[in-house]
């Protein structure tokens, strides 16, 4: 019976959590804290798939709601799409404090059965103890082969089941934050065992993709034993957006509804939106001309109204090996204050844009570095150089069918219907190419896939000019996200508006303001100004840019009302204490590196306008994750607060 129990372990392994004492005892305390009472306690529900080399093999329904006055009552059922992969249901009562008093396991297949049940209190042997969330838990198991009893004697309270764990995760409070206590599982994994260290992290908030939506979530990491999981819950409405088993390729999937759908049980497997949408995509792929003609686009690199480069991208038939390809080759430049940027890609597609093999320059004032790929066989080997060093190969598995850059995107799209529908194009980025730390897992399939959803008709206008376009959003697990505009009769491609990055590709001619927000010498003229004086102040670091790049006042003010300074805080020593900080954690960057770096944050930065004529940046993760309020003060900007 303990075939099967590997798959299902994912699951079932998350088990009873038992708390131990002391500080862990302490900490899963915190949780049950912030669990509502069962009178006052909403359904959670979820149905997700079990997703297994990109296919679903399972389908899971699961819910907590209140029983009563008096406890919460959980249950888990799993269904594999095939006829004898079988089920694996869980029911389970627990108290007040979602400690559990009594439930039951079973798993069926062709092969056999195996249940379980298990309660707390009293046994033939002491009769005499109570039903409490803290008595020992006695577990009956019976197969068709034999029957056999087992204690548990837990020092408090445990929690039960993966949706038990969500809801748990679900009401603990939302910071970074640790939780542990020892797990039992009534079915353990292969290599688990009935009793655990355990151990729950909320990791924080971030964005996490669900096809081809990224949503902001908080993250959770959860151990036990040798198994580690990730997993994300919606920031707002606190609904399952998925779970990652590490070092596997095993996750669960919330379906298109978040809610259980029937199955066909007679199907070896249940093809998932996602690869629904990828089959989609193949199929285009391979009707798609061979030794067509190609094309080739110039455009205005804008952030907002401001020209700040130039952009080509241009597609060719060739020839590798004697067979039909395309080459494609793709070349951003940007300038920033002092910094200039170019960017390179160049590689060789199969006729259905299959990477083969390619190359990537980068020239920044930080260094020269590049990268070279190219498949051999199930892998692509990447090798990162920077500047006269060469890098070691790194070999990671890839999509057979997973293309490379923008262009290919473009050329893509190029032969889709107009019909709005979504597609899912396998992806590469040697970017995100790195050698695995120890434990940390492989390299995920997914992560450069492009999400694609088009959208119809739709226009794009340069001013001058109004094209008629069909429109198409596109985004991928790295968070990058855009539009492409392909002209609607012609299907060249007319523009490709930026979310992250904000950048957009414009036609050739598009006009555009020339930046004017790097001098820093006189007073800043605008939000931007001012966000480059602090930044050239820190970076570089510029004492006297400091100084003058904070409103100190307001700056003062906001931190006493946010409770991080008394409010009988010196305003001078305030200030000197934050310039000192600021130049201790400097880096002492160059000019030219420091704009760079401040042009990426702007364009990858959250802005927000205010009704008083305020901006509010709130910068990725990848760039301190802050949000600065700056706002003009008797007529000069000035940055007035950070958290």
């Amino acid at each position: 019976m303990r075939t099967s129990a590997a798959l299902v372990g994912i699951l079932l392994v998350l088990g009873l959590g038992l708390s131990a004492h002391g500080e862990e005892a302490a900490a899963s305390d915190r949780i049950t804290d912030h669990l509502p009472k069962p009178k006052d306690a909403d359904p959670f529900r979820m149905g997700a798939y079990l997703i297994r080399g990109g296919r679903a093999v399972a389908a899971m329904e699961a819910s907590v709601f209140r029983d009563g006055e008096t406890g919460f009552t959980l249950k888990e059922v799993l269904r594999y799409t095939a006829k004898d992969a079988g089920t694996v249901e869980v029911n389970a009562k627990t108290g007040p404090r979602f400690g559990v008093t009594h439930g039951s396991y079973a798993r069926r297949n062709a092969a056999g059965f195996l249940e379980a049940k298990w309660h707390r209190g009293p046994s033939k042997d002491r009769p005499e103890e109570r039903v409490t969330e803290g008595a020992p838990i006695h577990i009956a198991y019976r197969t068709q082969e034999y029957e056999n009893e087992i204690e548990a004697r837990p020092t408090a309270r445990a929690h039960t089941s993966l949706v038990g764990m969500l809801f748990l995760a679900r009401h603990a409070p939302r910071r970074k934050g640790t939780w542990t206590w020892t797990d039992f599982a009534p079915d353990p994994a292969a290599g688990d065992r009935y009793v655990e260290a355990a151990r729950l992290e909320c990791l924080g908030k971030a964005k996490w993709a669900v096809e081809s939506q990224v949503s902001d979530a908080w993250v959770f990491s959860y151990t036990r034993g040798k198994r580690a999981y990730r997993f994300a819950l919606h920031a707002e409405t606190g609904g399952f957006l998925g779970l990652e088993v590490e070092g596997m390729d095993l996750k669960l999937a919330p379906t298109p509804t978040g809610e259980f759908g029937p199955i066909d049980e007679a199907a070896p497997g249940l093809m998932t939106p996602i690869e629904r949408a990828r089959q989609r995509a193949l199929a285009i792929r391979q009707r798609m001309p061979v030794g067509g003609t190609g094309w080739r686009y110039e455009g205005e690199l804008l952030l907002g109204d401001y020209r700040i480069g130039r952009a080509v991208l241009a597609v060719e038939p060739t020839s590798v090996g004697g067979e039909p390809a395309w080459m494609v080759h793709e070349r951003t430049e940007r300038v920033a204050g002092e910094a200039r940027v170019v960017g390179e890609l160049s590689a060789f597609l199969a006729p259905d844009l299959a990477l083969l093999r390619g190359e990537t320059l980068h020239h920044a004032p930080s260094g020269k570095s590049s990268s070279t790929f190219g498949r051999e066989g199930s892998a692509v080997v990447t090798r990162h150089h920077l500047g006269p060093k060469r890098g070691d190969p790194i070999a990671h598995p890839v999509r057979a069918d997973a293309t490379v850059g923008l262009a290919a995107v473009v050329s893509f799209l190029m032969h889709v219907p107009e019909t709005r529908t979504t597609y899912v194009l396998s992806g590469f980025d040697p970017r995100y190419v790195t050698t695995p730390k120890a434990g940390s897992g492989s390299f995920p399939l997914d992560v450069a896939d492009a999400f694609i959803e088009v959208e119809g008709p739709s226009a794009y206008s340069t001013g001058a000019r109004l094209f008629q376009t069909l429109a198409a959003s596109v985004s991928s697990k790295t968070g990058r996200r855009y539009t492409v505009h392909l002209d609607r009769k012609t299907r060249a491609l007319v523009a490709v508006v930026g979310g992250l990055p904000s950048t957009t590709i414009a036609p050739k001619g598009t006009p555009g303001k020339a930046p004017d927000f790097w001098q820093t010498d006189a007073d800043p003229r605008s939000a931007y100004e001012a966000f480059i004086r602090f930044g050239r102040g820190y970076h570089l670091p510029r004492e006297d840019y400091l100084a003058k790049a904070f409103h100190w006042g307001r700056m003062l003010q906001h931190d006493i009302r946010a409770g991080s300074y008394p409010p009988e805080t010196d305003l001078a020593g305030y200030k000197r204490d934050w310039i000192q900080e600021f130049v201790k954690r400097s880096k002492h960057r160059t000019i030219g590196d420091c704009d760079d770096l401040l042009l990426q944050i702007l364009m990858t930065s959250k802005e927000t306008h205010g009704d008083d004529g305020s901006l509010t940046l709130a910068t990725l993760p990848a760039y301190g994750g802050h949000t600065y309020r700056i706002e003009q003060v008797a007529g000069r900007w000035y940055i007035t607060a950070i958290d």
